[in-house]
């Protein structure tokens, strides 16, 4: 597992908060499906030619 020690501004602090939120989940999980989230989104760009575009 790796630790990683980030600084948000107030917008992106606030922002997590809201996911946080929203979703009814800690820090860490908040950031994982985030990270999810992005993952999916790039892996989807790379195999649909069409998403590229979009």
């Amino acid at each position: 597992m790796k630790n990683l020690d980030i600084q948000l501004d107030e917008e992106y602090a606030q922002k997590l908060a809201y996911i946080q939120q929203e979703a009814d989940q800690d820090t860490v999980e908040a950031i994982k499906s985030s990270i999810e989230l992005r993952y999916e989104q790039l892996q989807q760009q790379k195999t649909d030619p069409l998403a590229k575009l979009k």
